[in-house]
């Protein structure tokens, strides 16, 4: 992958460049690299995954880490000298962070000169540096990976999309038919060579009109069924564009909902943005490799009847072909490496937008516009500049095209007047065969053209396959029936961190009895929230940081299906989806709930009375921004929702928060006397855990007192402390 000056460095040395999806996994691309390098290829997602990365990237150790979960070795290296010859490949870290992340890349080659790098910003690809160039923007200090004695080369199995190509190819009948309409126009063109040249030689010379009438009109007729044969083309191709937007779009869509948590958690709106980008490139996909395919066989057919109509002026049209498929080629790297700093430009420039609008009231209230709307120039201005990078190295490529099919028309122009001359061809054979080669030049100059808008849909579709099938995953885990995990739940020397040497929770041992009731109490920041998702199954928990257990079930062992109908996490700020009320409130349900469910539900939650005052009672649209419904009614209504669905066991974090005092009391003795679930609460309010069976007190993700009300009241202790506060 390049971009400006380093296409002979990759092709004629060893480096296996991947680029970066986005700024913050240039990290996650260096370490694919030196996977790569050793023969394995891992999914990004997981990459993702074993390195932590979040909205502010990686680190080195994170990095280190990840690699050795892949058994490799991982040894840090304090300098980067020419004593290090044989110490490569290496991942070295930037001097400066770019946007507040750290940037990362990989050293290919040590000489005594001068270091071969490629950075995963694609704007500045592989490069040759000297030491002085490297001292300016890298450390000294890196990470050394190496597989380990035994290591055996990984290939994740293809569980990514299937190609574009490969959909294309399942539409047979399509296919046929395009074909030929494509025979149909190659044939119809070549008939009306063959006209010419007959006109020429043989009816103007022996006066012949009847023939020339007759032929005329049949080329007319020819020209009509021409351009239905376009028409229906044409129509073809959206038919097949239509298809790939179901078959590819919607896919990744349904792949992107089943994608572990901190996957999401990356940035929506990034994510949003990227599925629009996506789409619009794959919606014109079919139409674009159909075309491309369907003028280069038609091109091919031209060659081989120019090489038998006169192989010497044939020999023109030969390296018309061999010239532009050189030029092709030379370009790839190129108007790849250009596709993948669009697309990311375009994504960032339309997520500041999304953003903006997001936080559209803390922009008025703090008269914030002024600063917003420059960072969205900023972000548009940098968009235009890579797009119009991309608009001059294509429009130099069809400068360089043209001047090319131009000097080769003058040319079989020249050679054929002259083989005219020398009677060793006729004037008519001369004029046929310039049109025919007129019409391959135009089948190439499509062929070339195509290629930009070609390489952005590879950009599209590598960004597809980051995706991993959810199914194979599905499938390793055993445990399919709600009976097998319905128990005690337990939690033993349960360690994480989002960073490797920042753990949020700490040797958690923790048991919940089924039908009981726990409420945890702490402070914001004490690692409530991801003890509950980790008990939900929303963040996933590594092999060697402790155990889970539902039912001495391994929690890595249950289908994430049956988890999350087992399991339902309601957030402190819940999401109100667009639609009614009562869209909302079915949403996730039972199969069996009835209409007294739902009422006496809304009663449990007291949203009840909040309904009925509504205009169009549980009729009433509402959205994520509403501004019907009240902080407190979102939360309640959540509640509601929860009571509805399937699950046994209901974890509310930091759901009462914005529910008056008294009114979280009456909801939550409903809560607590309800007999057939198990009922987790995490707060920051220690009166509300009253009557809970047992009372759990979290400080800085360590377990220091758990016990009943009375038990830990009497006992004095942090507990006691926070009621005091």
């Amino acid at each position: 992958m390049r971009v400006t000056g380093d296409f002979w460095v990759r092709h004629f040395n060893r480096c296996d460049y991947v680029p970066q999806a986005d700024p913050r996994e240039s990290g996650v691309a260096a370490l694919s690299m030196v996977l790569k390098f050793y023969g394995s290829e891992i999914l990004p997602v997981r990459l993702r995954a074993l390195a932590k990365v979040d909205q502010t990237g990686t680190t080195l150790d994170d990095l280190i880490h990840a690699a050795e979960a892949l058994h490799f070795t991982a040894k840090s290296v304090s300098s980067i000298t020419p004593k290090r010859l044989n110490e490569t490949p290496l991942i070295v870290a930037s001097r400066d962070a770019k946007n507040g992340q750290q940037h990362f890349a990989v050293v290919f080659k040590i000489t005594k000169r001068h270091l071969l790098v490629a950075d995963p910003d694609v704007t500045v690809g592989v490069k040759w540096l000297s030491y002085q160039q490297f001292d300016q923007t890298w450390t000294a200090a890196g990470a050394l990976i190496k597989p380990r004695l035994r290591h055996a080369a990984v290939k994740m199995p293809s569980t990514h999309l299937q190609t574009i190509k490969a959909l294309i190819l399942q539409q047979k009948v399509a296919l046929v038919h395009l074909i030929f309409a494509m025979l149909a126009t190659t044939g119809i063109s070549v008939a009306g060579a063959i006209f010419f040249q007959t006109i020429v030689d043989t009816y103007l010379p022996n006066g012949l009109m009847t023939p020339l009438v007759i032929m005329a009109l049949a080329l007319m007729g020819a020209g009509l069924f021409e351009a239905a044969v376009t028409w229906g083309r044409e129509l073809l191709l959206g038919m097949l564009d239509q298809r790939l937007m179901i078959d590819v779009t919607l896919a990744y869509v349904r792949r992107l909902y089943a994608m572990p948590l901190p996957f999401l958690n990356r940035q929506r709106q990034t994510l949003t943005a990227e599925v629009a980008e996506v789409s619009r490139l794959i919606g014109v996909a079919a139409k674009t490799l159909v075309t491309q395919w369907l003028e280069t066989l038609a091109a091919t057919i031209l060659l081989v009847l120019l090489i038998v109509m006169n192989w010497k002026l044939a020999l023109l049209a030969v390296l018309a072909v061999f010239g532009d498929a050189l030029l092709m080629w030379l370009s790839r790297d190129r108007l790849r490496a250009a596709g993948y700093a669009t697309i990311q430009s375009g994504v960032a420039a339309n997520t500041e937008i999304a953003e903006g609008l997001r936080g559209v009231e803390a922009m008025k209230a703090l008269r914030a516009e002024p600063d917003l709307f420059r960072r969205v120039d900023q972000r548009f201005a940098d968009d235009l500049h890579k797009k119009f990078a991309q608009l001059q190295f294509v429009q130099l490529q069809r400068a360089v095209l043209q001047a090319f099919h131009f000097i080769l028309t003058v040319s079989l122009l020249w050679l054929g007047a002259d083989m005219v001359l020398m009677q060793q061809l006729s004037l008519g054979q001369l004029l046929a065969f310039a049109a025919l080669f007129v019409y391959l030049i135009g089948h190439l100059t499509q062929v070339v053209r195509l290629q930009p808008q070609r390489e952005l849909i590879g950009v599209a579709e590598s960004r597809l396959r980051d995706l991993p099938s959810n199914n194979t995953a599905e499938q390793q885990r055993r445990v399919s029936e709600s009976r097998q995990i319905t128990g005690t739940i337990k939690l033993n020397q349960v360690t994480f961190g989002y960073q490797q040497k920042h753990p949020v929770l700490q040797k958690i041992d923790l048991t919940i009895m089924p039908n009981h009731t726990m409420a945890v109490v702490g402070v914001s920041g004490a690692g409530k929230t991801t003890l509950a998702r980790l008990i939900g199954g929303l963040l996933p928990l590594d092999a060697g940081s402790g155990t889970i257990t539902f039912n001495q079930t391994n929690i890595n062992d249950i289908r994430l299906s049956l988890l999350q109908q087992y399991v339902i996490y309601v957030p402190e700020q819940p999401v109100i989806f667009s639609g009614s009320i009562l869209d909302n409130l079915r949403l996730g349900n039972r199969s069996d709930v009835t209409d007294e469910d739902m009422d006496a539900a809304c009663d449990t939650a007291e949203i009840a009375d909040d309904i009925t005052n509504l205009p169009n009672l549980v009729y009433t649209l509402v959205d994520a921004d509403t501004a019907t419904l009240t902080a407190s009614q979102k939360q309640r209504l959540a509640i509601a929702r929860a009571l509805l669905s399937p699950a046994k066991v209901l974890i509310f974090d930091g759901t009462f928060s914005q529910i008056e005092s008294a009114v979280a009391d009456q909801i939550l003795n409903r809560l607590f006397a309800l007999k057939d679930r198990t009922i987790i609460l995490m707060t920051q309010q220690p009166q509300l855990a009253r009557n809970a069976d047992k009372i759990v007190v979290l400080v800085n993700g360590q377990i220091v007192e758990q016990g009943s009300y009375s038990m830990l009241f009497g006992k004095r202790g942090y507990y006691a402390q926070m009621l005091r506060r």
